[in-house]
């Protein structure tokens, strides 16, 4: 606890004694009720305030405060609908009162009425367009939504009033981090966290910049920093697991499934480890396309494989699966390598060859060339990313040394397309916007596949038979070389996406962007 909160703290003790001794003399004076609540409430004595605010509201029935103060008391309790209920009656009461809109903005977001939270504080700011509060907040609903460049204009706009505000610093570090800027993320983050040394959100939300970075140790360091100060923070352990395996060099793993009756499941599976796609704390394989993953069943003591729509459930505890390995935790012992299990018509059955055939390292980052292309724009190097904000299908992407264009999955096309930077977040939501387009296949570094892509030349898709991947290298940041992986061919011609068609933006005025 830092001093400005410990001194804090002992002015609500202060508060609830005084109150006190005012009550045992006039045990219906609403108004220090209500002071007595709320001190109450501040020290995180919820249910004890929810008793000095209904008597208060006995005595006082239409206090729009009142009401307000009782709504974030049974919010912090888990009860979000009451609490909801609460803010409504108030703000019938007082319906401009920002602080009040700002309160129901957060207990609607307890039950997820997002829509409507967000409403509330364009509400709060249209009363007090200068509220600090709603502005870091909105930005932080924006940020999660990802709605970036708004969220850096909120938390821009809370720190023009006050840049020492650090729930704002750290919110724009972790935009700033979304769309690349890991110095100036972590910037941010330094600033906030000198103002609050002991925040375990801040700590390993620079933690996750740094190790981005590479920066191994120092990302290390803030994750156990994050841990001794919230030991429950499930990122900053996450990030710890992840910086030490990089430290070490530990790079992904590669698997290759044969033996199986299902063909599909005959694939090859790469390791994520990325926190969003791991099951009981360890990490998940998955099969190149993404229909597929194999995760670590804590109630069976035994890896199992699903359908990628199941790891929601799988993650919240259920044992779904159609294939399973033998009894053991390590996937790539000998043990496990054959004699897996697979879900028939007639049961689990033995598959005494069903199981790993090959597992290597993959690399951790890879560099690629692109080259041969008409738009000399797109003639660059593009580094590989596999952060979750970065990835797209559940697979990684691949981005110009300047950021301003990436490769990537398309699953729909099942080739890999390149299209500008700001379509990202439309790419991730299903759009398939792009002006250059791979061979068709699921490995875009395929030796025999690289050549031959096609570009979009203003009313066709052209191929190129020289355009493509030139070479693969390692990333020159990481101490890992690249190693392969496929790819296929076709490309047929395909129609203007009429939404793409806004003025082009950036260095490419004559490439419209199209969607399939």
């Amino acid at each position: 606890m830092s001093s400005s909160q410990r001194i804090r703290k002992r002015s609500y003790i202060r508060s609830v004694q005084v109150c006190d001794a005012v009550l045992a003399k006039n045990p219906s004076n609403a108004a220090v009720l209500q002071r007595r609540g709320e001190a109450k409430r501040k020290l995180g004595h919820y249910a004890s305030a929810i008793v000095d605010f209904d008597a208060a509201l006995n005595i006082k029935p239409d206090s729009a405060l009142m009401l307000a103060g009782r709504g974030s008391a049974k919010r912090a309790l888990g009860r979000c609908e009451e609490a909801v209920a609460d803010f409504n009656d108030a703000l019938h009461l007082d319906p401009c009162n920002v602080s009040i809109l700002v309160g129901r903005h957060d207990a609607l977001r307890s039950v997820g009425r997002s829509a409507e939270a967000i409403r509330d504080l364009d509400a709060a700011l249209a009363v007090n367009p200068c509220s600090i509060l709603a502005l870091q907040l909105r930005g932080e609903m924006r940020r999660k939504q990802g709605d970036l460049e708004g969220a850096l204009a909120d938390f821009d706009g809370a720190l023009n009033q006050d840049p020492r505000y650090a729930a704002a610093l750290a919110g724009r570090g972790a935009v700033r981090r979304a769309l690349g800027k890991q110095a100036e993320c972590i910037s941010d983050f330094d600033a906030a966290l000198r103002l609050e040394a002991t925040n375990a959100a801040y700590l390993a939300g620079r933690g996750g910049a740094k190790l981005e970075l590479r920066r191994y140790e120092d990302a290390l360091s803030d994750f156990d920093r994050a841990l001794k100060f919230n030991p429950e923070d499930a990122y900053a352990r996450w990030g710890r697991d992840m910086a030490l395996k990089q430290r070490g060099g530990a790079p992904l793993q590669t698997i290759t499934l044969s033996g199986f009756a299902k063909e599909e499941m005959n694939s090859r599976y790469v390791e994520r480890r990325q926190l969003e796609f791991t099951v009981n704390d360890q990490e998940t394989y998955w099969s190149d396309g993404g229909e597929f993953f194999l995760y670590w069943c804590i109630k069976e003591k035994r890896w199992k494989g699903s359908r990628s729509s199941d790891l929601p459930e799988v993650q919240g505890g259920r044992a779904c699966g159609f294939i399973a390995s033998p009894l053991g935790r390590n996937l790539l012992a000998p043990s496990c390598a054959k004699g897996w299990h697979e879900w028939t018509a007639q049961g689990w059955l033995v598959r005494p060859d069903a199981g790993i055939s090959s597992a290597v390292s993959a690399a951790s980052f890879k560099m690629i060339m692109l080259r041969g292309f008409a738009k000399q724009e797109m003639n660059l190097d593009y580094i590989e990313r596999r952060q979750p904000e970065f990835t797209v299908n559940g697979r990684e992407t691949f981005w110009s040394a300047g950021s301003q264009f990436f490769i990537y999955w398309c699953k729909k096309e099942t080739r890999w397309k390149g299209t500008r930077a700001e379509d990202l977040q439309r790419v991730q939501a299903g759009r398939s916007l792009g002006f250059i387009g791979s061979p068709v296949g699921n490995d875009l570094l395929d030796p025999p596949r690289r050549l031959g892509w096609h570009e979009w030349d203003g009313s066709a898709w052209v191929q190129q038979l020289e355009a493509g991947v030139a070479c693969v290298k390692p990333d020159p940041m990481s101490n890992h070389a690249g190693g392969p992986t496929h790819s296929g061919n076709g490309l047929k011609r395909q129609r203007e996406d009429s939404n793409g068609m806004e003025p082009p933006k950036r260095r490419l005025p004559d490439v419209p962007r199209f969607d399939f």
